[in-house]
């Protein structure tokens, strides 16, 4: 399986080798379009066999040229053109905010769906938790079974998030075998909020240290989590991010594989 960095090289070459196609292929269509039309004109002067001295020719000539070939440029050519550019616009867009080995978000995606949750805590005086999770035991399995058998146990823990969360929260991966999820609207009640965050953290915490078959070896992973409850008057992103990792470094801690709540 490919690593991460060889996925990325590959889309780039990918996506050079694409644009370079496609300058060729719309040269090309300018070509046969124009020829096609000029050959229609040019039969069409023979058959009727118009009068004409060659400078009224040459201009209707253009003119007829101009008027046929537009329509055939606009629907075969720039169009398509649109149309890819937007989809390389997209997937541009879609790369600078997710990581390229899991799919999930990466932090700069995280901080706006941040901002934006701490903002509708305050709108509508409910709160969201924050959970930073460190897997237990992961380097010793990179070190062993390489870095290819380090990205599948990352790929599955990616798929462990999503298969858990609602469609409102989102999961994030920090770097090396970090993530954050953010829960988002949970409850007005603090303390509910809590062990509604709580009861997931415990789940993730449980499907995350599934064995994960690799080359006939069974590899699993603990998850220490540090979870951090997110209250309408919270503002600060670094500070919440910062301390949902403090409470994680607390579990690691008190033994590992365990979710601890963020205490001031």
């Amino acid at each position: 399986m490919p690593t991460w960095r060889n996925k990325e090289k590959n889309y780039m070459q990918l996506h050079q080798d694409s644009h370079h196609l496609t300058v060729i292929t719309i040269v090309i269509r300018v070509i046969i379009v124009i020829s096609l039309v000029e050959f229609a004109v040019m039969l069409l002067f023979s058959t009727i066999q118009l009068q004409l001295d060659p400078i009224s020719e040459a201009f209707l000539d253009a003119g007829l040229l101009s008027t046929f070939t537009a329509p055939f440029i606009y629907f075969w050519i720039i169009l398509p053109f649109i149309k890819d550019r937007d989809k390389a616009e997209e997937s541009i867009r879609y790369l600078a905010l997710h990581d390229p080995l899991t799919g999930l978000a990466n932090r700069r995606l995280l901080e706006e769906h941040l901002d934006h949750s701490i903002n509708l805590c305050i709108r509508k005086r409910t709160h969201a938790a924050l959970l930073l999770i460190d897997l237990d035991g992961f380097k010793p399995i990179n070190d062993e079974y390489g870095h290819e058998a380090g990205d599948i146990i990352l790929q599955d823990v990616a798929k462990c998030l999503q298969s858990v969360l609602r469609k409102v929260d989102i999961a994030a991966r920090l770097g090396g075998d970090e993530f954050i999820v953010l829960i988002n609207q949970i409850s007005p009640d603090e303390d509910k909020a809590k062990e509604s965050a709580l009861n997931l953290a415990e789940k993730l915490r449980s499907r995350i240290s599934h064995p994960v078959e690799f080359r006939g070896n069974s590899l699993s992973v603990g998850a220490s989590i540090g979870l951090r409850i997110i209250k309408p008057k919270d503002k600060n992103i670094e500070a919440l991010i910062r301390e949902a990792d403090s409470a994680m470094y607390s579990a690691k801690k008190a033994g590992r594989a365990q979710v601890i709540v963020f205490k001031p």
